[in-house]
């Protein structure tokens, strides 16, 4: 790639409207605003393991794995994909991360392209710890209460707390 190429993807990465860098030698060699801001500082320079360490723990191996993989140009990189990183205030958030293996400088790199999962979606990943905590609460009065006080709260809980989760999940469902 010549330099006009690369002042093509710099300036186009500038204009980006959403959360863009650009890894390679696991290192972060080109990042936008919008993922400076994301991160809360220039990102450029970070390695790939102090941005890993944005990454929810469970999720920190295969984040590091997808980034190495595009990297390298090689095969099995998943795209696109969400997970849990710490955003700059240390609040969890959910991204959706899509990657592809660039040539960048005439070396390979990963192009990352993130956007934080709108509010809508995290409600849906809320409903359900909702749905599942009152799925323990119901165990907790089954195994709890005299029938005519469990048959009481039951049907109160279903009718309400699960009719009004699956009508919000259904509006939602494409």
């Amino acid at each position: 790639m010549n330099n006009i190429e690369n002042n093509c993807i710099e300036f186009l990465f500038s204009q980006s409207l959403i959360a863009a860098c650009v890894i390679q030698d696991n290192r972060i060699v080109l990042s936008n605003d919008n993922f400076d801001k994301l991160y809360g500082q220039d990102a450029r320079g970070i390695s790939l393991e102090k941005l890993v360490e944005r990454v929810h723990p469970n999720q920190r191996k295969f984040s590091k794995m997808q980034s190495c993989l595009t990297q390298r140009g090689l095969k099995g990189a998943i795209t696109p994909y969400k997970y849990k990183v710490y955003n700059k205030n240390n609040e969890e958030i959910i991204i959706e991360v899509f990657s592809k293996t660039v040539k960048y400088h005439g070396k390979l790199a990963s192009l990352i392209i993130c956007n934080e999962i709108e509010n809508l979606d995290k409600s849906l990943y809320k409903l359900d710890e909702l749905e599942t905590s009152v799925e323990k609460f119901l165990d907790f009065i089954r195994n709890n209460f005299n029938v005519s006080i469990k048959n009481y709260l039951k049907s109160i809980i279903e009718s309400e707390v699960f009719s009004r989760i699956r009508d919000i999940k259904n509006l939602n469902s494409p």
